[in-house]
């Protein structure tokens, strides 16, 4: 009787069931020691305790967004930092400017004294009554080379400050439109997963999982069929989770939350 070596089918698919295991092991204790990375990072940022426990994300919902591109740049250009602190400077140097002109102008002074008398030893009418006196004096000014180069010195900077401005503007606008146009992608991107790429990898791993019970479709396959669902799965959340950081960025150029502005 001949008796051979070469495991059985059963065995050889038990055999990689205990691989697959061993993988799903390892990748689960990889990924708890993330989350303790993860969370004391978390709580620094937060400035929380380091043991702060940090709850585990069941689903994430979908936040909203229907900003249009040019409501966007309105938004941005009312409340982003640097263009407000560029439009300040503008006025600031304009202001300037108009203070050195007004040096062309001559000053005027006007003035008065009070001189108090006392009592009168005449018979006059006006004797020991106070006296009041006025006065006024013009300063002209003669040194306009000073005067030219000042203005000229104030009107380069407000040159300055309005091409600091434009770049400030193009940079920020460039900001938002590149961000603008990623969160949408990502928006379809999300949009495909949750209605055609993670339901059909579901309904492949179901049919394998059945056809494996009923002995029509090999443990590789069905395992293939499972490990696509995961990945699926995978993916959609990270591009949940890329889109849910492209909208904190966009946040963060606008200078503003836009949190809860639902579709019409």
């Amino acid at each position: 009787m001949y008796l051979s070596n070469t495991p059985s089918k059963v065995q050889q698919d038990i055999i990689k069931l205990q691989v697959e295991l061993s993988n799903i092991i390892k990748r689960i204790a990889l990924l708890k020691q993330n989350r303790k990375s993860m969370t004391a990072q978390m709580n620094t940022l937060l400035n929380r305790p380091k043991d702060s426990a940090v709850a585990a994300i069941t689903e994430v919902p979908e936040a909203a967004f229907s900003y249009s591109l040019e409501d966007l740049l309105e938004e941005t250009h009312n409340s982003q930092q640097e263009l407000i602190a560029a439009d300040l400077a503008i006025e600031k140097s304009e202001f300037e400017k108009s203070l050195a002109r007004m040096e062309y102008l001559p000053d005027f002074n006007l003035g008065y004294e009070y001189t108090e008398i006392g009592s009168g030893s005449t018979s006059s009418v006006d004797d020991g009554q106070d006296a009041w006196m006025g006065r006024i004096s013009v300063e002209v000014p003669f040194w306009f080379g000073k005067i030219k180069s000042e203005v000229k010195a104030r009107d380069e900077e407000l040159q300055a400050a309005r091409k600091n401005q434009e770049d400030v503007k193009n940079l920020v606008d460039y900001e938002v439109q590149d961000m603008y146009f990623r969160i949408m992608t990502y928006k379809d991107i999300v949009n495909l997963y949750e209605t055609a790429l993670v339901p059909q990898s579901q309904q492949a791993f179901d049919a394998s999982q059945t056809g494996f019970e009923t002995g029509s479709v090999s443990f590789l396959d069905w395992l293939d069929a499972e490990r696509t669902h995961l990945q699926m799965r995978l993916a959609y959340y990270r591009a949940v989770a890329d889109y849910q950081k492209s909208l904190a960025l966009l946040e963060k150029i606008v200078g503003k939350s836009l949190g809860g502005h639902d579709e019409q």
